[in-house]
């Protein structure tokens, strides 16, 4: 088992997020898919499950992808994270500003 990474196979992860993101749609709402921000991802663990995600985004047109790990790595400043994946009050701060847009695009239809 690793020490980083929940074990949820990829087959089942993507299974589970296109079952919700269906149940999402079917009510007329809208999903933003946004895998974990680490501050090391060197070893790739999470590319595959974020490469997932964005193909749902790109399958359904009521879901949106955040490259979340692009995103934050931009940032300069304070630290994003008190450890290696738990976001401080800037990284959250931050977060928030990278979702914003995204948030409005689906409550206004974009």
């Amino acid at each position: 088992m690793s020490e980083h990474v929940a074990e949820v196979p990829l087959p089942d992860a993507e299974e589970n997020l296109r079952r919700l993101a269906a149940a999402v749609g079917a009510r007329g709402g809208g999903l933003i898919l946004a895998p974990e921000f680490v501050r090391d991802d060197s070893d790739g663990q999470l590319r595959a499950y974020g490469a997932m995600e964005a193909k749902i985004a790109a399958d359904l047109p009521f879901v949106r992808y955040v490259d979340t790990q692009a995103a934050m790595e931009t940032f300069t400043g304070e630290t994003l994270l008190v450890d290696r994946n738990h976001l401080s009050r800037v990284g959250a701060e931050h977060l928030a500003t990278v979702l914003r847009p995204v948030v409005e695009g689906l409550i206004g239809g974009g």
